[in-house]
């Protein structure tokens, strides 16, 4: 079990996949109140799933170059339209025999087939496999020092996503303007995380003064995701 300030510090995605994926459960019942604590069950049951599959599509995105069998790619891909429903199970599944042959394809290149696996990974909704395979891959790519980097990047990914799961946000609808769905929506269809501090000031225009969500949007030293948990609230995803 995480302390929240340990979720906010880690470095560490493999310990932070333990907690989302096995020991948040046990938060529900320490949060304070009793609207933080039906917060995190509705997560639970509607987001998390989601959130988690995006990750391990962010895990591939983050080796892009090394899959170099479009098939991998395409897997990828038809992950992200499945858990938005624009791709049926059927289509999922022919992705993921796709990767697995790309991956399969790959003979006398360790990395390639490595990076391969990871996005087989995804598309079969093997998180800790993917996240832990493709910093394997930056690891080979960009020197031996860099697992630790890699799993930090994943951690700062991992709080994108996930916000703080020890101080659910209530959104409240009266931000939700039509030029704050227009902003996220497009920052979320073109990943254009560039635009998070257009973005801020459109919520705090529609009157939102929630530290918590303007401070992520403006923050430009961390990185960003699909699945960005300030966007997701915005765009009413689950």
């Amino acid at each position: 079990m995480m302390t929240e300030e340990e979720w906010l510090t880690c470095l560490d995605s493999v310990r932070m996949l333990q907690f989302l994926r096995h020991d948040i459960v046990l938060l529900v019942d320490e949060l304070p109140t009793y609207s933080q604590r039906e917060a995190l069950r509705t997560f639970l049951l509607e987001a998390a799933t989601r959130k988690l599959r995006l990750f391990a599509c962010w895990c591939s995105r983050r080796i892009w170059t090394e899959l170099l069998d479009d098939r991998s790619r395409k897997a990828v891909e038809m992950i992200e339209r499945f858990v938005d429903d624009f791709a049926t199970d059927e289509q999922r599944w022919e992705a993921k025999f796709g990767a697995i042959d790309a991956r399969n394809a790959i003979r006398g290149h360790p990395i390639k087939r490595m990076a391969a696996h990871a996005a087989y990974a995804a598309s079969d909704f093997e998180i800790e496999e993917a996240a832990s395979e493709s910093a394997n891959v930056v690891t080979w790519v960009e020197g031996p020092s860099e697992l630790s980097v890699a799993r930090a990047e994943q951690a700062q990914i991992l709080r994108c996503i996930f916000g703080n799961p020890f101080r659910p946000v209530a959104f409240e609808p009266a931000w939700r303007t039509s030029d704050v769905v227009a902003l996220a929506r497009g920052i979320y269809e073109d990943r254009a995380f560039d635009r998070m501090p257009i973005l801020a000031d459109g919520l705090q225009d529609a009157g939102c003064d929630n530290d918590d969500i303007l401070n992520h949007c403006r923050d430009t030293t961390s990185p960003h995701a699909r699945g960005c948990w300030v966007v997701d609230l915005i765009l009413d995803k689950s």
